[in-house]
């Protein structure tokens, strides 16, 4: 009876580590996901901002793009924030000096061996909502005109 019951408790923990990696593989697609998205909105608004800046580019209406350029600076913002949710998933730090990704154990950076101080790593994600920042070519064109 002892082997059936250590062979339970065996499956039972490959059920919870399966569990637990089938958790962080989706999270990591749904932060890969809201990056694509974000990204795909940030080049949009960039087309836009080229597009405007060129039409009243002539007339020096830069007070116009206001509306646009801080669009843009939001959905970098937003990008920005899901890039750090994202290494704190995957438990990556981020060199302050040279900018090379370190596992999050490291002490010091393994490309320039910069001290990898003041740097928290997270393993679990935190539960931070990043706002969506939905910037339509009708809004643009209304701040421009």
């Amino acid at each position: 009876m002892a082997f059936f019951e250590d062979l339970g408790k065996k499956l039972t923990k490959v059920g919870e580590v399966t569990a637990q990696k089938t958790k962080e593989v989706a999270e990591f697609t749904k932060l890969n996901a809201k990056i694509l998205d974000v990204q795909n909105k940030l080049d949009k608004a960039y087309v836009e901002v080229g597009k405007k800046y060129v039409e009243v580019h002539p007339a020096n209406e830069e007070d116009a793009m206001k509306y646009v350029v801080d669009a843009v600076y939001a959905l970098e913002d937003q990008l920005k924030e899901l890039r750090r949710q994202l290494q704190d998933l995957k438990g990556i730090v981020k060199c302050n000096a040279c900018g090379s990704e370190n596992d999050g154990e490291a002490v010091f950076c393994s490309r320039c061996g910069a001290e990898l101080k003041n740097e928290e790593v997270i393993i679990e994600a935190e539960a931070v909502e990043v706002e969506d920042v939905v910037v339509e070519s009708e809004d643009i064109e209304d701040a421009v005109e």
